[in-house]
């Protein structure tokens, strides 16, 4: 049976500020035992690319604390927030970029982790890492008082200043009804804080814009929360609704929240109201088919829509996997390469009685992907006879220690690593507090990316895998620096500026950051002779307002981005309608 590709167990009676008031009832509707046979609480973290300073200034540490540390304030007194409690989903020590964010029945990758801390006297709050080293990872902050914050992206070695404000709270109409919530906020600057799911009667969030999933008794209820500092807000399980019956092992959930299980102990859900236009993911995993993602249709009949809907079984292709018993986590998945570089999963298998099945692949640039728990990952094209069996590589432990012009440890330093001729293949990792960067068993030869918005991308052919690691010097390459102003010539402060590398050869080719109290923003490791594009919007007086410069080269003077009303209000000649 198909399940998350990487989870963490998240107890919510750990660190969570619904856990004090729920009843008996609700306390029993959180315990890890889940109904539909997957234990409750497992979340699985979908990483951005967002490279903005975060919602709080960074302080760097002493040489030698390379945890994750909070600096905590209260509002409106300002004080050091003591007592804070939060908790952190810290990001996999490595990860295949083509299959991030995909269910699957066993870990063959490393999970997520989930760190946990309380604040001191001082307001300082430092996250305990189960682990040798800490990871960076986003989350959740909060007071007894009803005081939080959430934290975006908290890199090791640098410390955040946070400022708590007082919550919002959700609840129903009603106020006295029961239900689960899984809430995603999208910060100013871009990046996302998945928070683990919560049950009661009433949910304590900080301000901010949220798409929540919700469930109770009802069924399921999808809906976009502007939430209020100190205000209430409610949901409503209200609107036409539809049952689903999603027979096992298939499984169906919403985009881009696999941790989400949609259905009961009955194979059955029920979508209501808004939901029923939300579009969902699904896994066939009789014939190994991952479907694209769609809205799900409307049943014409009153029965439970069968879902997905029953076909003649497709063709398939049997691959023989003799390690099956010996390398108990392991999948094979099917991949096709669309437009831009795009990697799209078409099909995944767990082994089967020493076999795996695969659907026959459309046309195109397709390929098969192996991944097996303690192997290096394997990667080759459709168009390639049929192996007579598959044998995942042992591969050699890959490792890469970054530094400094000046020596120092590079911290949350992003690399990748592709075998040559396997792009498919590549695997990503981040830089710990002492610069080292762990992929994993690899195979040469291939090439060692840096691939990081701080600094210049660098490709460094490795013809075989060193065994004390590889060194890496990074340089901070060229910049493009400048300044966000409104027509008025004020300063636009706190808002999203994006550059775009629109001859696509810079990694990554997109890259955000949020403009100072002076407007000013700075983008750095990037090519010498590049041309690039910047663009930022941002809403004011309840108006969309945006810039752009199509053509910006590097190290030149400060450029000035001028956002314009994009909704202006009309007014006739004279004043006068």
């Amino acid at each position: 049976m198909l399940r998350p590709f990487a989870v963490v167990d998240h107890r919510r009676n750990a660190a969570s500020p619904n856990s004090a008031r729920q009843p008996p009832a609700a306390a029993a509707a959180t315990s890890p035992s889940h109904p539909g046979g997957r234990p409750r609480g497992y979340l699985l973290v979908a990483l951005a690319a967002c490279f903005a300073a975060g919602p709080a200034l960074g302080t760097t540490l002493p040489q030698g604390q390379d945890g994750l540390v909070l600096i905590l304030r209260r509002d409106p007194s300002g004080g050091p927030a003591t007592g804070a409690t939060g908790y952190l989903v810290c990001e996999p020590a490595w990860e295949l970029p083509v299959l991030r964010g995909l269910w699957h029945g066993e870990r063959v990758i490393s999970p997520t982790t989930l760190a946990t801390g309380s604040s001191d006297d001082k307001g300082i709050l430092r996250f305990q890492y189960p682990g040798n080293e800490a990871r960076a990872g986003s989350g959740f902050v909060f007071t007894p008082q009803g005081l939080g914050a959430l934290v975006g992206r908290l890199r090791p070695g640098r410390a955040q200043r946070l400022e708590l404000q007082p919550m919002a709270a959700v609840t129903t109409a009603t106020g006295t009804e029961q239900f689960t919530l899984w809430a995603r906020n999208t910060l100013p600057s871009g990046e996302t804080v998945t928070l683990r799911e919560s049950t009661g009667t009433e949910h304590r969030l900080p301000a901010g814009t949220y798409e929540v999933w919700a469930h109770n008794s009802d069924g399921w209820i999808w809906q976009r929360l502007e939430l209020v500092s100190g205000q209430r807000s409610t949901i409503q399980f209200t609107g036409k609704a539809q049952q689903v019956h999603a027979p096992r092992p298939n499984l169906v959930y919403p985009s881009g929240r696999p941790e989400i299980e949609l259905r009961g102990p009955d194979d059955r859900f029920v979508l209501l109201g808004p939901a029923l236009a939300a579009p969902l993911a699904t896994i066939v995993s009789l014939d190994g088919l991952v479907l694209p993602d769609r809205v799900l249709p409307l049943s014409p009949v009153p029965a439970a829509l069968e879902w997905p809907p029953p076909r003649p079984r497709g063709q398939q292709v049997a691959f023989d996997f003799p390690a099956a018993g010996e390398s108990k986590h392991a999948a094979l998945f099917s991949l096709v390469c669309r437009e831009g570089g795009r990697w799209q999963v078409l099909g995944a298998a767990t082994p089967s009685r020493g076999k795996f099945a695969m659907p026959t692949p459309p046309e195109g640039d397709t390929w098969l992907l192996l991944v097996a728990e303690g192997h290096a990952p394997l990667a080759w094209p459709w168009s390639q006879p049929k192996p007579e069996k598959l044998e995942p590589p042992r591969g050699v432990p890959l490792s890469a220690i970054a530094r400094d012009a000046r020596g120092d440890p590079v911290v949350d330093l992003q690399v990748e690593y592709v075998p040559d001729g396997q792009e498919v293949a590549a695997v990503a990792a981040h830089s710990d507090g002492r610069g080292r960067a762990d992929l994993g068993r690899a195979l040469a030869p291939g090439r060692l990316r840096i691939s990081d918005a701080r600094f210049a991308n660098q490709e460094i052919p490795l013809p075989a895998i060193p065994a004390d690691g590889v060194g890496v010097t990074v340089s901070e390459g060229s910049r493009v620096t400048g300044t966000a102003q409104w027509p008025d010539g004020k300063a636009a402060a706190f808002v999203l500026v994006t550059l775009r590398d629109p001859r696509g050869f810079l990694r990554p080719d997109a890259r955000s950051a949020l403009t100072g109290p002076d407007g000013s923003f700075t983008f750095c490791g990037l090519h010498e002779e590049g041309v690039y594009v910047l663009f930022a919007t941002a809403l004011r007086e309840d108006r969309t307002w945006s810039g752009r410069i199509g053509s910006v080269r590097t190290d030149t003077e400060d450029v000035v981005l001028t956002l314009q009303n994009e909704d202006p209000r009309l007014v006739p000649s004279g004043g006068r309608w």
